[in-house]
């Protein structure tokens, strides 16, 4: 949608680039349209919930949490017990 809306004369001109008489609409449209399609997307494929912080989500709900364990390193050994060493 917004490179309908890109006008640069002599290079590019959107198929609606002419609709504000020559002013370039196309970041604030793009802007626009990722402001309100985001939260629209996020109503239907939430984040997990532990994606969040400790408040949790705000404005948008949470889908179940993954509990899945964080690893600095991938493939990354487990540390081996004290009582083995």
């Amino acid at each position: 949608l917004g490179l309908m809306f890109v006008n640069i004369p002599g290079q590019f001109v959107g198929a609606l680039g002419n609709l504000a008489g020559g002013v370039d609409l196309s970041i604030p449209v793009s802007i626009g349209l990722a402001a309100v399609l985001y939260p629209l997307v996020l109503r239907v494929f939430p984040e997990p919930a532990d994606a969040f912080g400790p408040q949790g989500p705000r404005f948008v709900p949470a889908g179940p949490a993954r509990n899945v364990p964080i690893s600095s390193e991938v493939g990354a050994a487990e540390p081996e017990p004290a009582s083995a060493r």
